[in-house]
Formats: structure tokens, sequence, C-alpha cells
């Protein structure tokens, strides 16, 4: 006799879970180098935001685009500024930091896993379904999974 397929509450309390741990890794802090390069990198995009500074518009920059400004006069001492911030974070931090690939690589894995979790819980319902029970689906349910004519 084939295992009965889990219920629709026990599969959306997994959907939840997965959903919840992608959240995390999503708010994953990057490691500390590739912080400082984006810092640098974001404070001399906020200066190219700017025209050219000049005395008769100094004033209207400073008061309209303050932090602009000081990206464009003062780049340097705005990004070291920045970094000792973001360095004192990193020194009180809790979670772990994840590069770029481990962080995809993770969250592909439990995009897959979520995945076959949706289709397990769109299977439950139509069995549930054909059995003549009514069961609702979530709002937030993958449409691709819903909209599937067969379940794998």
């Amino acid at each position: 006799m084939p295992d009965p397929a889990p219920d629709p509450a026990t599969l959306r309390a997994r959907i939840a879970e997965l959903r919840s741990k992608r959240a995390r890794i999503e708010r994953a802090p990057m490691p500390e180098r590739d912080a400082l390069a984006a810092i640098e990198h974001q404070v001399h995009l906020l200066a190219d935001t700017l025209p050219p500074i000049t005395a008769s518009n100094l004033d209207t920059l400073l008061r309209m685009k303050p932090g602009a400004t000081l990206a464009k006069l003062l780049p340097e001492q705005l990004a070291r500024t920045i970094a000792e911030d973001m360095r004192l974070g990193y020194a009180n931090m809790t979670s772990k930091p994840l590069a770029p690939a481990a962080r995809a690589k993770e969250l592909a894995r439990i995009d897959d896993q979520l995945r076959a979790a949706e289709i397990e819980e769109e299977r439950a319902i139509r069995s549930a379904e054909a059995r003549g029970e009514e069961t609702d689906r979530r709002g937030e349910a993958d449409p691709r999974v819903l909209l599937m004519e067969e379940i794998e």
C-alpha cells in the first residue's frame, strides 16, 4: 500500500518554512570585502548623478541632494565613513556572510525544494478535490504549478 500523501496543512507549513529560509538567505550579509567594494561603487554612482558643481549651484545641490553633493566633493571621505560604520556592523553581526556564488547556489537549492513542495501540495489538493473535498489554495501559490495540466 503506498504511503498516504501528506495533507495540505503539513505541506503548507513546509512551504512557509522554505520561504522563511529563502528570505534569510536573501538577507544574509555579503562578505566584508564585497561590501567595501560596493560602498565605493555606490559612492561613485551617487556622485555621477550630479552636474558639475559650480559656485552658483553648490548651495542648491547641498540643499536638494546633500548625499550626492558630498559624494561628488568628498568621495574618499564619504566611502571611508560609511565603511567604518559598516565594519561596526560586521563586528556585531550574528549571521554568517555569504559569497554571491554560495548565495545563488543555496537559493537555487531552496527554490527546487519549494517547487517540489508546491507540486506536492497541488497534488494533495487535486486528490482531495477528486474525493469531493473542498480545499482552498494559498493566494501566494506559484501559478505555474496551479496551471500544470498534469502534476509531475
